[in-house]
C-alpha cells in the first residue's frame, strides 16, 4: 500500500467520521437515545429466555450445523491472514458467544470473515501480531462508540454495486494469493498481485503434483456437493476427505502443524511505541470494512426471517466488544458473517443461543480432537480459500446487475478494478466517487424531465 497517500486519505475519513459523530451524539443527547447502559436493559428479557427449554433442540441442532462450516472456514481465513490457524478458532469460539450476546441481531452468527483477510494480512506485515492484537481493540472501542453515538445507521448509505465490486476485488486478491500454495510453491514476500502472478510464472515448473490434486479435490467438494447434496456440510467434507486421504495414503504434504488444545489466557497486548499513525490508519480501515461487513449481515437476516428487525447501534456495540475480546484472547478481528448467519435461520436457530453453541462445539472439537486438526494439509486450506475466492468474485450478481441497472455496473467495474491493480483504500475512494457521479447523473436526468413535464 502506498502508506503516505493512504494515511492522509483515512485521516480525511476520520475526520468526517468524527463531523459526524458530533452531530449525531449532539441530537442523540437531546433526545435521550445514547445507549449508556451498551443496550443491556434492552437485552435483558432475551437473555432470560436462555434458560427456558423451548427450542433448545433446535438451537442444538443449528449450532452443531455451525460449527461443522466454522471450522475450516476460520482456519482458512486465519491462514490467508499470515497467523496461526488456531487463531481463527480461537476468534470464533469468543466472538460467537461475546457477539451473540450483545449484538442487535438474534440470529446473526460472527467470526473471521472472508472479506477481511487481506487487510488483517497487510496490518501482520506492518505491526506484527501483537500490533493487530492492538488493532483489534482499537477497532472494538471505535465499533462501541459508533453504536454508542448512532453511527450504525450511516451504513445503510453505502450503495450495493460498491460493496459488490470491493467483496469481489478482495475475492480476485485471495484467488491469485492462495495460488502458489495450492500448487504446493513457497509464496513470494511480497503480497501484491503483480508479485504473485510474476513469482507463479518463475516457479512454475516446480509445482508439486500431490499438492495440486488436494487442492483440487477441496474445490471440487466445496463448489459441487452444495448443489448435488445441500443438506451435507460441504465445507468440513472438504476439509476431511482430503485429510484422510493424506492419512491413509500417506503423502507426504505440509500439515497445519500444531494448533491450540484450548483457549489461551487473555492478556492486554502491550501497547506500540512505534508506528502509532500506521496502526491507527488500520485500526479505522478494519472498524469500516468489519462494521460494513455486519450491518449488511444483519440487513440479509431481516430479509430471511419475517418481522425480524435488527438494531444497528446495539449490533456495532456487540461487534466492538466481540472484537476486544477477541483480541484479548489473541484472535483476529471479527465480523457477521452472511454464509454463517444464512445457515442459522435455515438450520431453524430460535434464538441467540445457537450461536453461543456452536462456539461451545468449536471448543469441545479443539479440546478433544486437536491431533485431527493439526494433520489438515495445508493445500486443503488452500483449496476452501479458493472456493471462497470463486464465490466472492460471484459472476451471477455482476449478470444480474447488469441485466437490471447498467450505470451501476460501472460503480462495480470501477471499484473491483481499483482494488485489484492498486489497493484496497483507493478502491474504495473511487467506488465512493464513481457512486457519486452516477447519483449526481440520475438527478440531473430527473431534474431535465422534471422540466420537460412542468412545459
Amino acid at each position: 500500500m502506498k502508506s503516505t497517500r493512504n494515511r492522509s486519505s483515512v485521516l480525511r475519513t476520520g475526520r468526517f467520521i468524527l463531523s459526524a459523530a458530533k452531530r449525531s451524539v449532539t441530537e442523540r443527547f437531546r433526545s435521550g437515545e445514547l445507549k449508556w447502559d451498551l443496550g443491556l436493559r434492552k437485552l435483558w428479557p432475551e437473555w432470560k429466555d436462555f434458560f427456558s427449554v423451548d427450542g433448545i433442540r433446535e438451537d442444538l441442532l443449528s449450532g452443531l450445523i455451525l460449527s461443522s462450516v466454522a471450522i475450516p472456514l476460520s482456519l482458512a481465513i486465519a491462514l490467508e491472514s499470515k497467523v496461526d490457524p488456531g487463531a481463527g478458532l480461537v476468534s470464533a469460539i469468543v466472538a460467537g458467544i461475546v457477539c451473540a450476546l450483545f449484538g442487535g441481531s438474534k440470529f446473526s452468527v460472527s467470526g473471521p470473515a472472508n472479506a477481511m483477510p487481506i487487510l488483517i494480512a497487510y496490518t501482520v506485515e506492518q505491526f506484527g501480531v501483537q500490533g493487530l492484537l492492538f488493532v483489534g481493540i482499537v477497532c472494538g472501542v471505535l465499533q462501541i462508540l459508533g453504536g454508542l453515538i448512532g453511527l450504525g445507521k450511516l451504513f445503510r448509505y453505502i450503495p450495493f454495486p460498491l460493496v459488490a465490486g470491493f467483496t469481489a476485488g478482495i475475492g480476485a486478491i485471495i484467488f491469485v494469493g492462495q495460488l502458489p500454495r495450492a500448487l504446493g510453491l513457497e509464496a513470494p514476500p511480497a503480497g501484491d498481485i503483480w508479485t504473485v502472478l510474476s513469482h507463479l510464472g518463475q516457479e512454475l515448473h516446480d509445482s508439486k503434483p500431490l499438492t495440486v490434486v488436494i487442492a483440487l479435490i477441496t474445490i471440487a467438494i466445496s463448489q459441487l456437493l452444495p448443489k448435488m447434496y445441500p443438506k451435507l456440510p460441504a465445507s468440513l467434507l472438504a476439509i476431511v476427505v482430503p485429510t484422510v486421504l493424506v492419512s491413509f495414503a500417506e503423502w507426504n504434504v505440509p500439515t497445519i502443524g500444531v494448533t491450540p488444545h484450548n483457549l489461551p489466557w487473555p492478556h492486554f497486548p502491550g501497547v506500540p511505541s512505534q508506528g502509532i499513525g500506521g496502526i491507527l490508519e488500520a485500526s479505522i480501515l478494519i472498524f469500516g470494512l468489519a462494521s460494513l461487513e455486519t450491518l449488511l449481515t444483519s440487513s440479509a437476516i431481516d430479509r430471511l426471517v419475517p418481522g425480524e428487525k435488527h438494531d444497528p447501534d446495539q449490533e456495532l456495540i456487540g461487534q466492538g466488544l466481540g472484537n476486544v475480546a477477541v483480541a484479548l484472547f489473541g484472535g483476529i478481528p471479527v465480523t457477521g458473517v452472511i454464509a454463517r448467519s444464512t445457515l442459522n435461520v435455515k438450520s431453524g436457530a430460535k434464538s441467540r443461543r445457537a450461536s453461543i453453541f456452536h462456539a461451545l462445539f468449536i471448543w469441545i472439537v479443539i479440546v478433544g480432537m486437536a491431533s485431527w486438526i493439526d494433520a489438515i494439509p495445508i493445500a486443503a486450506l488452500s483449496g476452501i480459500l479458493l472456493s471462497i475466492a470463486l464465490n466472492m468474485m460471484n459472476p451471477k450478481s455482476l449478470f444480474k446487475m447488469w441485466k437490471n441497472t447498467p450505470a451501476e455496473s460501472i460503480v462495480y467495474w470501477v471499484t473491483f478494478a481499483t482494488v485489484v491493480l492498486v489497493d484496497l483504500v483507493a478502491g474504495a475512494q473511487m467506488g465512493i466517487f464513481a457512486a457519486l457521479l452516477l447519483a449526481l447523473w440520475n438527478l440531473g436526468k430527473a431534474q431535465v424531465l422534471f422540466s420537460c413535464h412542468g412545459q
